[in-house]
């Protein structure tokens, strides 16, 4: 199962947001994500990933996308239905130039 990110950067480069970027994945213990770098129109830049998870129940996914998440980032909103998705946020992050974070994954029926 793959959950969708969102990384919301106080950058002033596509550089620096891609150093950025690579610390945070580094944090959560998944470099092998593959993030996108767009300019964020607020100011800054959105870095947008996927991450690949070993899961099989839609459960122990939950359980496993959250435990990765506070990884770097804590205070996480949760909100939505957990039955049919997983959407959370966080504005409290352990990597420096990282403002915010939308987590969001959806369940899909075999």
């Amino acid at each position: 199962m793959d959950a969708s990110w969102e990384l919301f950067v106080d950058c002033t480069s596509e550089k620096s947001a891609i150093t950025v970027s690579r610390k945070y994945l580094e944090r959560i213990e998944k470099v092998e994500a593959s993030p996108q770098i767009e300019a964020y129109h607020k100011g800054g830049f959105k870095v947008i990933f996927s991450t690949k998870h070993k899961s099989t129940s839609w459960p122990d996914f939950i359980y496993e996308i959250m435990s990765t998440a506070q990884k770097a980032s804590r205070n996480w909103v949760i909100s939505g239905s957990i039955a049919e998705e997983v959407d959370l946020w966080s504005n409290e992050h352990s990597v420096i130039g990282v403002t915010s974070v939308h987590l969001q994954a959806t369940r899909v029926y075999a």
